[in-house]
This record gives structure tokens, sequence and C-alpha cells, in this order.
């Protein structure tokens, strides 16, 4: 983003215009999120090898509301990560930095405690973007870096396809329905019925069983962005 770009992103419960194949926004939701787990929130993008940034904290908040705009030193030393060799922000690319954590209560081994972060984290954006990931529209990486060691080992994502069967339930699923809702237009659902006894890690997502993810399964662009309920 560009500097007036991501001032505009910044907003709380700003209003931008956004093309229709966009998967979110940088609104308010994202606000919201960070500060129900981090005092600091900072965005630095770069556009064409220009820098951006940008930073709420908490103390602002109270104050007067007002955000820090940084420059491109300033963001060096807020993310010097960034501007070493890995992960490497690009000539274009965006970093959402949260500091100042408040809601991690480990107990026990650290280590242990941020590997199962980084599974349920790694499970979780296997599932929403399984089909940018399943065809090759999109990789992800995860690590955790040491902050003595500077040490980061980065875990390449693969896909949880929720409809990820080799053979259906039945075999004459799955079925195509369209329905009509008023000020939408037509819509395609896609029937699925999992094997009976189903025991895949796409069918069961990270439960004990595949029941609590019946319900429908609803895309935006193809980003998935409810996984099971009935809407009701």
């Amino acid at each position: 983003m560009t500097d007036e770009g991501l001032r505009a992103a910044m907003r709380f419960a700003g209003s931008n215009d956004h093309d229709a194949g966009d998967l979110g926004t940088y609104g308010l939701g994202l606000k919201t999120a960070s500060f129900s787990q981090c005092d600091s929130l900072t965005v630095i993008s770069r556009k064409n090898g220009a820098t951006s940034a940008c930073r709420w904290t908490k103390e602002g908040i109270g104050a007067d509301w007002s955000c820090e705009v940084l420059d491109p030193e300033q963001a060096s030393r807020v993310y010097p990560l960034g501007y070493s060799r890995v992960p490497r922000l690009n000539a274009t690319g965006t970093v959402v930095l949260w500091q100042r954590l408040n809601r991690l209560d480990v107990e026990g081994d650290v280590d242990e405690f941020v590997s199962e972060e980084l599974s349920r984290l790694e499970l979780q954006l296997g599932l929403i973007f399984h089909r940018f990931l399943g065809d090759g529209r999109l990789n992800i990486s995860l690590a955790a870096r040491d902050v003595d060691s500077a040490l980061a080992f980065p875990r390449k994502l693969r896909a949880h396809d929720p409809f990820g069967y080799a053979h259906a339930g039945r075999k004459d699923y799955p079925k195509t329905f369209t329905a009509t809702v008023p000020g939408v237009g037509s819509l395609r659902l896609d029937a699925h019925i999992w094997p009976a006894g189903a025991s895949d890690p796409n069918f069961r997502l990270g439960r004990r069983t595949g029941t609590h993810g019946q319900g429908f399964y609803v895309y935006r662009n193809d980003r998935l962005v409810q996984t099971g309920g009935w809407l009701g």
C-alpha cells in the first residue's frame, strides 16, 4: 500500500472502495481483533520499493486517538526481521505486527506451547485458504523465530480441503442445487456426504469427530469464511 492507502486502511471504521475480487479489507475487524490480543498494532507496507508504516497503541487511543506514522528508518527498528534475510519484505508486501501481547497464558513448556499454537494456526489457515493452496495460487509458510538466536524454520502449509474425500458417502453425491436469495440472486449449492466412519484429517479438521463440521461452508472469492453450522 502507498502512504495514502495505508493511512486510510488504519482508520477505525473507515470507508474504502474495494474490488469485487478482494478477499478482505484492513477494516474494523483487524483493529478489534488485534487489540483483543495485544497493546500495539503496527502495519508496515511496501509498494514499488517505497515503505509506509503506521502504528496504533492503546496509549495513543486512550489519549487522543492518535495513530503514529513511522518513517522507513523507524519501521526498520520496529520490525528488524523484515529487513534481514528471513522472511524478507520484498518490493511489494505488507506485515501486520503485534507487540506487547496481553493474552498469552503460558503454563509449562514454552516450546511445547509454541508448537501447539503453530499446529492450530497451520490447520486454520490451511482450511480457510485451501482452494488457493490446493491449486498453487498461494503459498503460506509459518515460522517461529527465537528472539535470541534469530533462527527461524519455516513450515510450508498444505491445503485442508473439507471435501477432499476419495469417494463420496453415497453414489449420487456430490449434488449441485441452485437457490434464489432475494436481493442477492442465484446461488450454487454443492451438497457433500463423507463416507461413513471417515477418519481423514480433512474430515475431522482437528476435532475428535467430524460431526461438529456439519452444515454450510460459505466461500467468498474462494476464501472459506464459514466452516459448518446451519446459519440459523
